[in-house]
């Protein structure tokens, strides 16, 4: 058994061997952790958005083409 540190809310939990590489104390949690991991800012306008990819740095189309124009 493996005592870890939830990710999410700072919880210690046990868990086997086998699953040591879970991230959080429960399903709640970890559903938790990935919205805030999909949560980002926006690199041109700063308002938050969900992102649809890890890469993602625009909330809009709009905000990616005005980010190229300052960038010329």
């Amino acid at each position: 058994m493996v005592t870890k540190q939830c990710l999410n809310c700072g919880n210690n939990f046990t868990v086997s061997n086998q699953n040591k590489n879970q991230p959080c104390c429960n399903v709640k949690c970890k559903t938790e952790l990935n919205n805030k991991r999909k949560t980002k800012e926006c690199e041109y306008c700063n308002k938050p958005f969900v992102a649809d990819k890890t890469t993602s740095r625009y909330c809009s189309k709009k905000c990616a083409d005005n980010s190229m124009k300052t960038l010329t």
